[in-house]
Protein backbone atom coordinates (compact mmCIF):
# COMPACT_ATOMS: atom_id res chain seq x y z
CA UNK A 1 0.00 0.00 0.00
CA UNK A 2 1.24 3.41 -0.97
CA UNK A 3 0.16 6.36 0.79
CA UNK A 4 1.14 10.60 0.00
CA UNK A 5 1.50 13.51 2.04
CA UNK A 6 2.04 16.86 1.38
CA UNK A 7 5.42 17.66 3.32
CA UNK A 8 9.39 16.07 2.34
CA UNK A 9 11.92 16.51 4.88
CA UNK A 10 15.04 18.12 3.40
CA UNK A 11 18.59 18.66 5.06
CA UNK A 12 19.97 22.00 4.61
CA UNK A 13 23.57 22.54 4.64
CA UNK A 14 24.07 22.98 8.10
CA UNK A 15 21.91 19.57 8.80
CA UNK A 16 19.14 21.15 9.98
CA UNK A 17 15.41 19.16 9.24
CA UNK A 18 13.19 21.46 7.17
CA UNK A 19 10.20 20.61 5.24
CA UNK A 20 9.77 20.96 1.57
CA UNK A 21 5.86 21.61 -0.23
CA UNK A 22 4.52 19.44 -2.08
CA UNK A 23 5.00 21.33 -5.37
CA UNK A 24 8.64 20.18 -5.30
CA UNK A 25 7.88 16.39 -4.54
CA UNK A 26 6.31 15.42 -1.94
CA UNK A 27 7.21 12.79 1.57
CA UNK A 28 6.31 8.55 -0.18
CA UNK A 29 5.76 5.96 2.56
CA UNK A 30 5.64 2.30 1.43
CA UNK A 31 5.15 -1.05 2.82
CA UNK A 32 7.87 -3.56 1.24
CA UNK A 33 7.76 -7.15 1.62
CA UNK A 34 8.13 -8.93 5.20
CA UNK A 35 10.92 -10.78 4.09
CA UNK A 36 13.20 -8.03 3.27
CA UNK A 37 11.83 -5.88 5.85
CA UNK A 38 12.47 -8.55 8.42
CA UNK A 39 16.30 -8.95 7.67
CA UNK A 40 16.99 -5.20 8.25
CA UNK A 41 16.40 -5.87 11.89
CA UNK A 42 14.32 -8.28 13.88
CA UNK A 43 11.64 -5.91 15.34
CA UNK A 44 10.91 -3.97 12.21
CA UNK A 45 9.37 -4.31 9.34
CA UNK A 46 7.67 -1.29 8.22
CA UNK A 47 9.72 1.25 5.97
CA UNK A 48 8.81 4.59 4.62
CA UNK A 49 11.45 5.93 2.54
CA UNK A 50 12.18 9.13 1.14
CA UNK A 51 14.24 10.62 -1.68
CA UNK A 52 16.26 13.97 -0.01
CA UNK A 53 17.31 16.24 -3.06
CA UNK A 54 18.34 19.91 -2.35
CA UNK A 55 16.32 22.30 -5.14
CA UNK A 56 13.14 22.57 -6.35
CA UNK A 57 13.22 20.97 -10.00
CA UNK A 58 13.22 17.44 -10.42
CA UNK A 59 15.49 16.85 -13.84
CA UNK A 60 18.76 19.39 -13.23
CA UNK A 61 21.33 20.40 -16.50
CA UNK A 62 23.61 17.68 -16.77
CA UNK A 63 26.66 19.22 -15.07
CA UNK A 64 24.22 20.10 -11.86
CA UNK A 65 23.08 16.19 -12.23
CA UNK A 66 26.84 14.85 -12.50
CA UNK A 67 27.65 17.49 -9.50
CA UNK A 68 24.60 16.66 -7.05
CA UNK A 69 24.55 13.16 -7.76
CA UNK A 70 27.83 13.20 -6.36
CA UNK A 71 27.62 15.62 -3.49
CA UNK A 72 24.39 16.12 -2.38
CA UNK A 73 22.17 13.63 -3.34
CA UNK A 74 20.63 11.14 -0.70
CA UNK A 75 18.20 8.40 0.01
CA UNK A 76 16.84 8.52 3.38
CA UNK A 77 14.62 5.24 5.01
CA UNK A 78 12.85 5.80 8.04
CA UNK A 79 11.44 2.73 9.49
CA UNK A 80 8.87 2.70 12.32
CA UNK A 81 7.83 -0.43 14.38
CA UNK A 82 6.40 -3.53 12.83
CA UNK A 83 3.51 -3.68 15.11
CA UNK A 84 2.31 -0.39 13.64
CA UNK A 85 -0.25 0.12 10.90
CA UNK A 86 0.10 2.75 8.27
CA UNK A 87 -1.72 5.52 10.00
CA UNK A 88 -0.01 5.11 13.50
CA UNK A 89 3.51 4.70 11.75
CA UNK A 90 2.96 8.04 10.04
CA UNK A 91 1.78 9.48 13.29
CA UNK A 92 5.17 8.44 15.07
CA UNK A 93 6.88 9.49 12.18
CA UNK A 94 5.67 12.91 12.19
CA UNK A 95 6.46 12.67 15.89
CA UNK A 96 10.11 11.97 15.27
CA UNK A 97 9.67 8.19 17.30
CA UNK A 98 10.84 6.17 14.28
CA UNK A 99 14.47 5.50 13.24
CA UNK A 100 15.52 7.72 10.53
CA UNK A 101 19.50 6.52 10.56
CA UNK A 102 19.31 4.79 7.57
CA UNK A 103 20.55 6.41 4.26
CA UNK A 104 22.42 6.07 1.65
CA UNK A 105 24.80 8.86 0.17
CA UNK A 106 25.16 9.36 -3.74
CA UNK A 107 28.78 9.89 -3.03
CA UNK A 108 29.35 6.73 -0.92
CA UNK A 109 27.34 4.22 -3.42
CA UNK A 110 29.83 6.06 -6.30
CA UNK A 111 33.06 6.00 -4.19
CA UNK A 112 31.89 1.99 -3.47
CA UNK A 113 30.68 0.61 -6.99
CA UNK A 114 33.94 2.81 -8.35
CA UNK A 115 36.13 0.51 -5.94
CA UNK A 116 34.57 -2.50 -6.83
CA UNK A 117 35.21 -2.35 -10.04
CA UNK A 118 38.14 -0.54 -10.93
CA UNK A 119 40.19 -2.17 -7.48
CA UNK A 120 37.96 -5.37 -6.67
CA UNK A 121 36.83 -3.92 -3.56
CA UNK A 122 33.82 -5.43 -1.79
CA UNK A 123 30.58 -5.17 -3.71
CA UNK A 124 28.11 -2.92 -2.02
CA UNK A 125 25.46 -6.17 -1.90
CA UNK A 126 23.28 -4.27 0.61
CA UNK A 127 23.13 -0.63 -0.12
CA UNK A 128 21.88 -2.27 -4.00
CA UNK A 129 19.52 -4.00 -2.11
CA UNK A 130 17.91 -1.17 -0.35
CA UNK A 131 17.68 0.99 -4.07
CA UNK A 132 16.25 -2.45 -5.75
CA UNK A 133 13.29 -3.38 -3.49
CA UNK A 134 12.24 0.21 -3.08
CA UNK A 135 8.89 0.65 -4.71
CA UNK A 136 8.82 1.31 -8.50
CA UNK A 137 8.38 5.16 -8.08
CA UNK A 138 11.15 5.59 -5.82
CA UNK A 139 13.10 3.60 -8.41
CA UNK A 140 12.13 5.82 -11.20
CA UNK A 141 12.59 9.19 -9.14
CA UNK A 142 16.16 7.76 -8.14
CA UNK A 143 17.02 7.12 -11.86
CA UNK A 144 15.45 10.62 -13.26
CA UNK A 145 17.64 12.55 -9.93
CA UNK A 146 20.69 10.24 -10.09
CA UNK A 147 20.71 7.79 -12.43
CA UNK A 148 23.91 5.64 -12.04
CA UNK A 149 22.82 4.35 -8.69
CA UNK A 150 19.72 2.54 -10.09
CA UNK A 151 21.54 1.39 -13.17
CA UNK A 152 24.23 -0.01 -11.03
CA UNK A 153 22.32 -1.54 -8.36
CA UNK A 154 21.03 -3.52 -11.51
CA UNK A 155 24.08 -4.56 -12.80
CA UNK A 156 25.28 -5.67 -9.17
CA UNK A 157 22.87 -8.23 -9.24
CA UNK A 158 23.20 -9.31 -12.50
CA UNK A 159 26.57 -10.37 -12.11
CA UNK A 160 26.14 -12.05 -8.70
CA UNK A 161 23.19 -14.38 -10.04
CA UNK A 162 25.82 -15.88 -12.89
CA UNK A 163 27.43 -18.31 -10.96
CA UNK A 164 24.67 -18.67 -7.60
CA UNK A 165 21.99 -21.22 -8.40
CA UNK A 166 23.96 -22.13 -12.29
CA UNK A 167 21.88 -21.48 -15.54
CA UNK A 168 18.34 -21.57 -13.27
CA UNK A 169 18.74 -17.88 -12.49
CA UNK A 170 20.66 -16.74 -15.82
CA UNK A 171 17.16 -15.48 -17.05
CA UNK A 172 16.43 -13.71 -14.05
CA UNK A 173 19.92 -12.19 -14.75
CA UNK A 174 19.50 -11.02 -18.27
CA UNK A 175 15.87 -9.36 -17.23
CA UNK A 176 18.12 -7.36 -14.77
CA UNK A 177 20.46 -6.49 -17.10
CA UNK A 178 17.79 -5.78 -19.91
CA UNK A 179 16.36 -3.76 -17.37
CA UNK A 180 19.57 -1.58 -16.78
CA UNK A 181 20.17 -1.24 -20.57
CA UNK A 182 16.80 0.12 -20.71
CA UNK A 183 17.49 2.89 -17.97
CA UNK A 184 20.42 3.85 -19.98
CA UNK A 185 18.56 4.36 -22.64
CA UNK A 186 15.95 6.68 -21.09
CA UNK A 187 18.28 9.18 -19.45
CA UNK A 188 19.52 12.15 -21.72
CA UNK A 189 22.81 11.58 -24.15
CA UNK A 190 24.46 14.40 -22.71
CA UNK A 191 23.56 13.50 -19.38
CA UNK A 192 24.49 10.38 -19.72
CA UNK A 193 27.82 11.32 -21.27
CA UNK A 194 28.77 13.64 -18.28
CA UNK A 195 27.62 10.72 -15.69
CA UNK A 196 30.07 8.15 -17.81
CA UNK A 197 33.27 10.66 -16.70
CA UNK A 198 32.49 9.71 -13.06
CA UNK A 199 30.62 6.61 -12.63
CA UNK A 200 31.84 2.93 -14.03
CA UNK A 201 29.15 2.69 -16.28
CA UNK A 202 30.64 1.18 -18.67
CA UNK A 203 33.09 -0.78 -17.19
CA UNK A 204 30.18 -2.55 -15.22
CA UNK A 205 28.39 -3.51 -18.60
CA UNK A 206 31.79 -4.71 -19.58
CA UNK A 207 32.49 -7.14 -16.26
CA UNK A 208 29.18 -8.76 -17.19
CA UNK A 209 29.50 -9.52 -20.38
CA UNK A 210 32.97 -11.14 -19.40
CA UNK A 211 31.44 -13.20 -16.40
CA UNK A 212 28.59 -14.13 -18.38
CA UNK A 213 30.74 -15.94 -21.26
CA UNK A 214 32.51 -17.69 -18.13
CA UNK A 215 28.93 -18.47 -17.00
CA UNK A 216 27.79 -19.78 -19.71
CA UNK A 217 31.38 -21.89 -20.49
CA UNK A 218 30.55 -23.34 -16.81
CA UNK A 219 27.09 -23.70 -17.73
CA UNK A 220 28.18 -26.37 -20.68
CA UNK A 221 31.21 -27.94 -18.07
CA UNK A 222 27.89 -28.41 -15.93
CA UNK A 223 26.00 -30.82 -18.76
CA UNK A 224 29.18 -32.86 -19.33
CA UNK A 225 29.87 -33.44 -15.68
CA UNK A 226 29.11 -36.80 -14.08
CA UNK A 227 31.22 -37.22 -11.30
CA UNK A 228 31.23 -37.02 -7.67
CA UNK A 229 30.77 -32.72 -6.72
CA UNK A 230 31.29 -32.08 -3.25
CA UNK A 231 32.56 -34.68 0.44
CA UNK A 232 30.38 -33.00 3.09
CA UNK A 233 32.13 -33.74 6.36
CA UNK A 234 29.94 -33.82 9.89
CA UNK A 235 30.79 -35.01 13.47
CA UNK A 236 28.09 -34.98 15.83
CA UNK A 237 27.06 -36.82 19.01
CA UNK A 238 24.61 -39.88 18.93
CA UNK A 239 21.52 -39.29 17.41
CA UNK A 240 22.27 -35.18 17.41
CA UNK A 241 19.39 -34.35 14.61
CA UNK A 242 21.19 -32.78 11.42
CA UNK A 243 17.51 -32.01 9.42
CA UNK A 244 18.61 -28.58 8.79
CA UNK A 245 21.41 -29.77 6.30
CA UNK A 246 19.00 -31.72 4.24
CA UNK A 247 16.93 -28.81 2.86
CA UNK A 248 20.51 -27.19 1.43
CA UNK A 249 20.65 -29.70 -1.47
CA UNK A 250 18.40 -31.38 -3.67
CA UNK A 251 18.39 -35.54 -3.22
CA UNK A 252 19.86 -36.23 -6.56
CA UNK A 253 22.83 -33.85 -5.83
CA UNK A 254 26.18 -35.60 -6.95
CA UNK A 255 27.53 -35.26 -2.93
CA UNK A 256 28.41 -37.65 -0.34
CA UNK A 257 28.48 -37.18 3.18
CA UNK A 258 31.06 -38.26 5.64
CA UNK A 259 29.09 -38.19 9.48
CA UNK A 260 31.44 -39.38 12.81
CA UNK A 261 29.97 -39.88 15.97
CA UNK A 262 32.57 -38.36 18.25
CA UNK A 263 30.55 -39.26 21.37
CA UNK A 264 31.96 -42.44 22.00
CA UNK A 265 33.41 -44.15 25.37
CA UNK A 266 37.13 -42.67 25.42
CA UNK A 267 38.37 -39.48 23.76
CA UNK A 268 39.08 -39.74 20.60
CA UNK A 269 37.33 -43.17 19.76
CA UNK A 270 35.67 -41.76 16.28
CA UNK A 271 36.67 -44.65 14.42
CA UNK A 272 35.69 -44.35 10.59
CA UNK A 273 32.92 -42.22 9.13
CA UNK A 274 29.87 -43.10 7.50
CA UNK A 275 29.46 -42.53 4.12
CA UNK A 276 25.86 -41.91 2.45
CA UNK A 277 24.86 -40.01 -0.54
CA UNK A 278 22.60 -37.14 -0.83
CA UNK A 279 19.68 -39.33 -1.22
CA UNK A 280 20.36 -41.93 1.70
CA UNK A 281 21.44 -39.18 4.35
CA UNK A 282 17.76 -37.67 3.79
CA UNK A 283 16.08 -40.90 4.00
CA UNK A 284 18.94 -41.31 7.73
CA UNK A 285 17.75 -38.11 8.66
CA UNK A 286 13.78 -38.77 8.40
CA UNK A 287 13.87 -42.28 10.27
CA UNK A 288 16.19 -40.55 13.24
CA UNK A 289 14.02 -39.56 16.21
CA UNK A 290 15.07 -35.46 16.77
CA UNK A 291 17.42 -35.88 19.84
CA UNK A 292 20.55 -34.97 21.64
CA UNK A 293 21.88 -38.39 23.48
CA UNK A 294 24.71 -36.85 24.92
CA UNK A 295 26.11 -33.62 24.37
CA UNK A 296 25.43 -31.00 21.24
CA UNK A 297 28.85 -31.01 19.14
CA UNK A 298 29.41 -28.22 16.59
CA UNK A 299 32.46 -28.83 14.80
CA UNK A 300 34.90 -31.72 14.57
CA UNK A 301 37.82 -32.21 16.54
CA UNK A 302 41.24 -30.58 15.24
CA UNK A 303 42.90 -33.71 15.33
CA UNK A 304 40.44 -35.37 13.08
CA UNK A 305 39.91 -32.47 10.37
CA UNK A 306 43.73 -33.41 10.06
CA UNK A 307 43.28 -36.83 9.90
CA UNK A 308 40.21 -36.63 7.64
CA UNK A 309 42.26 -34.60 5.41
CA UNK A 310 45.64 -36.76 5.20
CA UNK A 311 43.77 -40.00 4.79
CA UNK A 312 40.51 -39.50 2.47
CA UNK A 313 41.60 -36.02 0.58
CA UNK A 314 38.01 -35.00 -1.14
CA UNK A 315 37.89 -38.63 -1.55
CA UNK A 316 37.46 -37.77 -5.81
CA UNK A 317 35.26 -35.00 -5.30
CA UNK A 318 35.99 -31.99 -6.60
CA UNK A 319 35.64 -30.17 -3.26
CA UNK A 320 35.54 -30.94 0.26
CA UNK A 321 32.92 -29.12 2.67
CA UNK A 322 33.18 -29.04 6.88
CA UNK A 323 30.10 -27.67 8.32
CA UNK A 324 29.04 -27.84 11.87
CA UNK A 325 26.53 -29.95 12.90
CA UNK A 326 24.63 -27.62 14.95
CA UNK A 327 22.29 -25.69 13.09
CA UNK A 328 24.06 -22.77 12.32
CA UNK A 329 22.28 -18.97 12.81
CA UNK A 330 20.21 -17.87 9.88
CA UNK A 331 22.92 -15.66 8.61
CA UNK A 332 25.22 -18.88 8.76
CA UNK A 333 22.90 -20.98 7.18
CA UNK A 334 22.16 -18.59 4.23
CA UNK A 335 25.83 -18.53 3.12
CA UNK A 336 25.94 -22.80 3.07
CA UNK A 337 22.87 -22.56 1.08
CA UNK A 338 24.46 -19.91 -1.72
CA UNK A 339 27.59 -22.17 -1.36
CA UNK A 340 25.82 -25.67 -1.56
CA UNK A 341 23.79 -24.85 -4.19
CA UNK A 342 26.26 -23.33 -6.46
CA UNK A 343 27.92 -26.73 -5.94
CA UNK A 344 24.90 -29.13 -6.27
CA UNK A 345 24.83 -27.18 -9.96
CA UNK A 346 28.67 -27.58 -10.72
CA UNK A 347 29.17 -23.28 -10.75
CA UNK A 348 31.57 -23.64 -8.49
CA UNK A 349 34.81 -21.27 -8.97
CA UNK A 350 37.61 -20.86 -5.82
CA UNK A 351 39.88 -22.65 -4.16
CA UNK A 352 38.93 -21.93 -0.94
CA UNK A 353 35.82 -20.27 1.07
CA UNK A 354 35.66 -19.96 5.01
CA UNK A 355 31.93 -20.39 6.07
CA UNK A 356 32.58 -19.82 9.63
CA UNK A 357 31.20 -16.50 11.31
CA UNK A 358 33.23 -15.74 13.68
CA UNK A 359 36.23 -13.64 13.03
CA UNK A 360 39.36 -13.44 15.48
CA UNK A 361 40.77 -9.86 15.97
CA UNK A 362 44.55 -9.81 15.13
CA UNK A 363 45.94 -11.08 18.41
CA UNK A 364 49.73 -11.85 19.78
CA UNK A 365 50.20 -15.92 18.97
CA UNK A 366 51.13 -17.98 22.27
CA UNK A 367 54.20 -19.91 22.14
CA UNK A 368 52.25 -22.98 20.61
CA UNK A 369 51.00 -20.98 17.70
CA UNK A 370 54.13 -19.76 16.99
CA UNK A 371 55.40 -23.08 17.17
CA UNK A 372 52.88 -24.52 14.72
CA UNK A 373 53.16 -21.77 12.45
CA UNK A 374 56.85 -22.08 12.44
CA UNK A 375 57.16 -25.37 11.42
CA UNK A 376 54.47 -24.76 8.45
CA UNK A 377 56.75 -21.57 7.45
CA UNK A 378 54.55 -19.10 8.48
CA UNK A 379 55.32 -15.94 10.09
CA UNK A 380 54.11 -12.62 11.29
CA UNK A 381 50.54 -11.52 12.21
CA UNK A 382 47.71 -13.90 11.94
CA UNK A 383 43.87 -13.34 11.21
CA UNK A 384 41.11 -15.33 10.21
CA UNK A 385 37.70 -16.58 10.93
CA UNK A 386 37.52 -19.03 13.66
CA UNK A 387 35.62 -22.41 13.31
CA UNK A 388 36.61 -25.18 11.13
CA UNK A 389 34.24 -24.66 8.22
CA UNK A 390 35.37 -24.06 5.17
CA UNK A 391 35.45 -25.45 1.74
CA UNK A 392 38.21 -25.99 -0.62
CA UNK A 393 38.87 -27.65 -3.65
CA UNK A 394 40.77 -30.65 -4.62
CA UNK A 395 43.44 -28.91 -6.55
CA UNK A 396 44.22 -26.90 -3.55
CA UNK A 397 43.95 -29.98 -1.12
CA UNK A 398 46.78 -31.56 -2.98
CA UNK A 399 49.12 -29.16 -2.79
CA UNK A 400 48.22 -28.54 1.23
CA UNK A 401 48.14 -32.37 2.40
CA UNK A 402 52.30 -31.84 3.01
CA UNK A 403 51.46 -28.52 5.60
CA UNK A 404 48.37 -30.67 7.01
CA UNK A 405 51.13 -33.14 7.77
CA UNK A 406 53.19 -30.38 9.53
CA UNK A 407 50.82 -28.84 11.48
CA UNK A 408 49.56 -32.64 12.74
CA UNK A 409 52.73 -33.24 13.89
CA UNK A 410 53.75 -30.14 15.37
CA UNK A 411 50.71 -30.08 17.34
CA UNK A 412 51.69 -33.81 18.56
CA UNK A 413 55.35 -33.01 19.04
CA UNK A 414 56.01 -29.40 20.26
CA UNK A 415 56.40 -29.04 24.12
CA UNK A 416 54.72 -25.78 23.48
CA UNK A 417 52.24 -27.14 22.70
CA UNK A 418 51.93 -29.73 25.56
CA UNK A 419 48.66 -29.39 27.96
CA UNK A 420 46.55 -27.15 25.28
CA UNK A 421 43.80 -27.48 23.69
CA UNK A 422 44.37 -28.08 20.31
CA UNK A 423 40.77 -26.15 19.45
CA UNK A 424 42.12 -23.45 21.11
CA UNK A 425 45.42 -23.05 19.22
CA UNK A 426 43.84 -23.58 15.83
CA UNK A 427 40.89 -21.29 16.21
CA UNK A 428 41.21 -18.46 13.55
CA UNK A 429 44.45 -20.18 12.05
CA UNK A 430 42.55 -22.86 9.74
CA UNK A 431 42.86 -20.68 6.39
CA UNK A 432 47.06 -21.54 7.08
CA UNK A 433 46.49 -25.01 6.27
CA UNK A 434 45.00 -24.83 2.92
CA UNK A 435 48.06 -21.75 1.97
CA UNK A 436 45.59 -18.39 2.11
CA UNK A 437 47.71 -15.30 3.52
CA UNK A 438 48.37 -15.22 6.95
CA UNK A 439 45.90 -12.11 7.15
CA UNK A 440 43.10 -13.77 5.56
CA UNK A 441 40.98 -10.50 3.81
CA UNK A 442 37.24 -11.04 5.28
CA UNK A 443 35.20 -12.51 2.56
CA UNK A 444 33.75 -9.36 1.50
CA UNK A 445 37.13 -8.00 0.72
CA UNK A 446 38.14 -11.23 -0.49
CA UNK A 447 38.98 -11.03 -4.68
CA UNK A 448 40.00 -14.81 -4.73
CA UNK A 449 36.25 -15.98 -4.16
CA UNK A 450 33.11 -15.45 -6.40
CA UNK A 451 31.22 -12.15 -5.96
CA UNK A 452 28.05 -13.88 -4.77
CA UNK A 453 30.10 -14.83 -1.53
CA UNK A 454 31.59 -11.52 -1.02
CA UNK A 455 28.70 -10.46 1.89
CA UNK A 456 29.31 -8.20 5.29
CA UNK A 457 30.27 -10.11 8.10
CA UNK A 458 28.53 -7.88 10.06
CA UNK A 459 28.41 -3.88 10.81
CA UNK A 460 31.52 -4.22 12.30
CA UNK A 461 33.44 -6.49 9.95
CA UNK A 462 33.73 -8.74 13.17
CA UNK A 463 30.73 -11.05 14.46
CA UNK A 464 31.34 -10.70 18.09
CA UNK A 465 29.01 -7.85 18.27
CA UNK A 466 25.43 -7.03 19.45
CA UNK A 467 24.92 -5.41 16.43
CA UNK A 468 22.59 -6.97 14.20
CA UNK A 469 23.80 -9.31 11.89
CA UNK A 470 20.85 -9.78 9.36
CA UNK A 471 21.79 -9.43 5.72
CA UNK A 472 19.00 -7.90 2.91
CA UNK A 473 21.14 -9.57 0.03
CA UNK A 474 21.56 -13.12 1.85
CA UNK A 475 17.87 -12.95 2.58
CA UNK A 476 16.85 -12.23 -1.09
CA UNK A 477 19.16 -14.57 -2.16
CA UNK A 478 19.10 -17.79 -0.01
CA UNK A 479 15.20 -17.39 -0.19
CA UNK A 480 14.86 -17.28 -4.36
CA UNK A 481 17.05 -20.10 -4.31
CA UNK A 482 15.37 -22.33 -1.46
CA UNK A 483 12.30 -21.55 -3.50
CA UNK A 484 13.52 -23.44 -6.84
Amino acid sequence: MIRHANMDPVLTGAGQRVARGATTGGCYYAWLPRAVADAMTPRLSFLAAFLRVVGGRTLPAKNELANACYFTYRVGYVICDTSLGPAEAQKEMEAGRCNEDFRLMGSDFQRLVTSHYVEGARPPFEEAMWLLTSPDHFQSRTLSECPPMQILANFLYAEALLFMDGSSRFGESAALVAHAMSQLRDVQHEVLEALGRTWPLDLAKRKFEEHFLSAEEARRQEARSNGLQASIVMCRCGLQSLTWLTELFPENAAVQIFLYDTCGPSQKSWGLPEVLSAADFKQKCAREPDVVEAKDVTDCPVELILQHLLKYGSNEAAFLLFLPSLPPVEYEQQLYTLVVRSLARRMLRADFVQLGHTRSSPKALNSCQRAVLSEAGIHGHVSGYESPRFVVSAERISASLPRARVVLLALETATECTGQAWEDIMRGLWHTVFGEAALLPTRADNVQIPIFLRVLDGPSGFAKTRMPKSSDYLDWAATALLET
